[in-house]
């Protein structure tokens, strides 16, 4: 989520601000994962099929579906059948297929593990320490399926209305960007529990909190940060009262944009009637640094025919 030209992780990033917590709403979904075992039986016994390789399953699908589209930077929209396709098999990968169901960093600190990165999509997993904080920032026009493999995570997210605007009522005259927002409710994702997605219109801005245990987060992202797909990070502020003169959406407006929610997220009487809210874009950005681990997991390729 936090990219450089071709990683999904920046060397440097700032952090300053963290998002005003909301209504939290706690998830604990069933796991969904193949039942077979590995391993044969005794004494000539017929052993069990192995367990398939779902990261093979993963990479095959993300091949397929961005291969056939037209447009190599499109988006896989959350309510589409691909999306749900690419949902279903996350929703049967866990820690230890990716290799970090023993990874673990410092109290406040992030790590990323690349699996997959390729110029249509990229598969890798964010390691977060206790309390540790991944900053508000956007996907422009991307898709991002996310599982949560071990621990806890609180996620914030905000639907962006309209396009930002110059502001320059602050107290020191320091010009800043806003931009209006539907805010959702906070909701704790705690595995086992489905996977969820975002897309380049529901909940495309982001924050996540690792609960006292750290958290290990799966990300598939389509299409990936680029040097036109660059990622900006936000600061959260309550609303303001209308603003009629920028012929932004109105508040009804706002509650139109969340009928088609698709996440995967479970709605609530909150997001019923979302907050509408202003996000200034950080400048500077966060300080923010994340360190990258190598990859442990199973080959995401198929193996070599004989």
């Amino acid at each position: 989520r936090t990219p450089n030209s071709r990683s999904s992780v920046p060397a440097r990033l700032r952090l300053r601000h963290c998002a005003r917590r909301g209504t939290t709403m706690r998830m604990n979904l069933p796991r969904l994962f193949s039942g077979a075992t590995h391993g044969g039986g005794l004494f000539g016994a017929p052993s069990k099929p192995a367990a398939p390789n779902r990261l093979v399953t993963l990479h095959d699908s993300l091949r397929r579906i961005t291969g056939a589209r037209v447009d190599d930077d499109a988006a896989v929209a959350a309510a589409s059948p691909e999306a749900a396709e690419l949902l279903g098999i996350l929703d049967g990968i866990e820690a230890r297929d990716v290799g970090v169901d023993q990874a673990d960093v410092r109290v406040g600190d992030v790590a990323y593990v690349p699996v997959v990165e390729t110029d249509r999509y990229h598969v890798g997993v964010f390691v977060l320490g206790p309390q540790a904080r991944i900053p508000l920032h956007d996907h422009p026009g991307m898709t991002v399926l996310s599982r949560v493999l071990r621990g806890s995570v609180t996620m914030s997210s905000f639907d962006l209305l309209g396009e930002g605007r110059d502001g320059s009522d602050v107290p020191n005259g320091r010009r800043r960007r806003m931009c209006r927002a539907a805010r959702h409710a906070e909701v704790e994702l705690r595995a086992p529990c489905a996977a969820v997605a975002l897309d380049p219109h529901h909940r495309n801005v982001h924050e996540f909190t690792a609960g006292a245990d750290g958290t290990a987060i799966l990300d598939v992202i389509v299409p990936p940060y680029d040097a036109t797909r660059r990622c900006t990070y936000y600061y959260y502020h309550h609303h303001r009262g209308p603003d009629t003169s920028s012929g932004e959406p109105s508040e009804e407006a706002v509650l139109r944009v969340d009928e088609d929610d698709a996440s995967g997220v479970e709605r609530t009487s909150h997001d019923q009637h979302p907050e509408v809210c202003v996000l200034e874009i950080a400048d500077p950005e966060p300080d923010f640094s994340c360190a990258t681990l190598p990859y442990k997991g199973l080959s995401p390729w198929a193996a070599a025919a004989p």
